[in-house]
């Protein structure tokens, strides 16, 4: 049987995908190497309320609403900003799974767990994979993650250095104690005892947390689990939190930070999510980034149906199209990657931490509420202070 599109992962991005392509009336099987799509997916499940609305998901996935954020930034030093609406929920990624593949079910695409590509080859007019049985299709959409066996075709050379890595563990504690430790707030904590150029999160559920510990793959010198031990046992505000919670599941895994992967699409071929490298570089939202490429991705695909053309030259517009709508938050994500994680004006970053405009404006950027340019824009006045301030002193 040859597929109209065969999609590689059964993530936000390949979910949506296939949900927005079967919608089109095309013939869609999602290939998934989990028990279920999505399933256990290491993630701190954070949804802002841009993606609860643009892409109409049911609020009903929340396992807890989130109006604000603690930002901890070092010792001792922190602030809270809290929202007179909701800014986004928690959820649980394998909840999120079963969600959208149900959508997909509906709108009339295949979905098939426990099922790992090995093989893929790019015919003339086709593409075959090769897993359980051997595969036919005229569009493949590579929405394997970042260890993407369809990325590392295209992108042999890729550089792992460039990505990050992540450890968190899944901790349970009383729906009581969440409610008056955590509230309604996801927090985040900065510095170099928390993360070697990087950070760490607490991400409050029903009756659950999420709590990681994320770097730069390129400056990981040792065991990163050792960091997010000392996080949870030892750090003088989250170990107090943290009391009295129990770990019952670790969890490990990279992530692209630098951006959109060198080659995100080929002849009969586009790569989305995190395969494609759409994760932010300063916060790591990846499920927005990657459900905007997965309907990016199916707007071009359908164009090429219709136009029954597949090759690389008219594929090449979704590149274009994922610059336009997402480009520029990644790019200057990367920027604010470099200015804030690699220390290069470690005390000019502490001194505007501390000015409460400033604060509001991190707030709206962990929070998803603004976008880089504008948090940037809006940024430059203090920045200029506190530099002319911290010359002056010194």
């Amino acid at each position: 049987m040859m597929w109209d599109v065969i999609i590689v992962g059964g993530g936000p991005a390949g979910l949506v995908c296939s949900e927005n392509l079967a919608s089109c009336g095309l013939n869609v099987l999602v290939l998934d190497d989990r028990d279920e799509p999505n399933m256990d997916k290491l993630c701190g499940g954070m949804l802002t309320e841009r993606a609860l609305r643009e892409f109409s998901l049911d609020e009903n996935i929340l396992e807890r609403e989130i109006w604000g954020v603690t930002v901890a930034y070092r010792e001792g030093e922190s602030f809270t900003i809290d929202y007179d609406e909701r800014v986004g929920g928690n959820v649980h990624r394998t909840k999120l799974g079963k969600y959208l593949a149900q959508r997909a079910l509906s709108s009339g695409a295949e979905v098939r767990s426990k099922e790992r590509v090995k093989k893929l080859k790019i015919r003339q007019d086709y593409v075959e994979l090769s897993a359980s049985e051997t595969y036919q299709t005229k569009m493949v959409v590579g929405a394997d993650g970042v260890n993407s066996i369809i990325k590392n075709l295209l992108n042999p050379m890729d550089d792992r250095k460039s990505l990050g890595f992540c450890v968190q563990y899944l901790m349970s504690m009383e729906p009581e104690l969440i409610d008056e430790r955590f509230g309604q707030r996801n927090e985040f904590y900065y510095g170099g005892d928390v993360s070697p150029f990087g950070y760490a999160w607490i991400f409050p559920k029903g009756d659950c947390l999420a709590v990681g510990v994320g770097a730069l793959l390129s400056r990981v010198e040792e065991n990163l689990k050792v960091y997010l031990e000392n996080f949870v046992k030892r750090h003088p505000v989250a170990s107090k939190k943290l009391a009295g919670s129990k770990v019952i599941r670790f969890d490990a895994a990279l992530v692209p930070l630098s951006g959109f992967t060198s080659k995100i699409y080929s002849n009969h071929v586009v790569l989305i999510g995190d395969a494609a490298g759409t994760v932010s570089p300063i916060t790591g939202e990846g499920v927005y980034y990657s459900m905007i490429s997965g309907k990016i991705a199916a707007e071009v695909i359908n164009k090429a149906f219709q136009k029954d053309n597949f090759g690389e030259k008219f594929l090449s517009v979704y590149k274009k199209k994922l610059k336009k709508q997402i480009g520029r938050e990644l790019k200057w994500g990367i920027w604010l990657q470099n200015y804030f994680l690699k220390g290069q004006s470690s005390n000019v970053g502490i001194g505007i931490m501390s000015n409460k405009g400033m604060q509001k404006l991190v707030g709206d950027l962990l929070m998803g509420r603004k976008s880089y340019t504008q948090i940037l824009v809006q940024a430059i006045p203090y920045w200029i202070k506190n530099k002319i301030r911290s010359t002056v002193s010194g």
